[in-house]
């Protein structure tokens, strides 16, 4: 069973998703939904997907490795967060965090 991640972690995998134009904070992880997550991963593979690579002139295994090494990970931790946001014990879990 994998640990739940950091605070710094999700932090990191926000930065990943949204970008660094979004001011990450404690806020933003107890606003997120799962339907924004996915709508933010989805953006992020359309911008590193190897056919937009070859349209922009970009090496495709530089501008796509990144972010499927990286990125998807960064979903998969969201993804458990986010999840667990919808539990009956949500209070509990996001206490821990105050």
């Amino acid at each position: 069973m994998l640990t739940a991640p950091s605070i710094a972690e999700l932090c990191d995998a926000c930065g990943i998703l949204f970008g660094p134009e979004i001011e990450i904070s404690l806020d933003l992880l107890r606003y997120l939904r799962l339907s924004g997550l996915k709508a933010a991963y989805r953006k992020k593979v359309f911008e590193t997907h190897p056919d937009r690579a070859k349209t922009l002139g970009e090496d495709e295994a530089k501008m796509n490795a990144h972010f499927v090494r990286h990125g998807t990970l960064s979903m998969q931790k969201m993804e458990e967060i986010v999840g667990k946001q919808h539990d009956h014990n949500r209070k509990v879990f996001w206490g821990n965090w105050r």
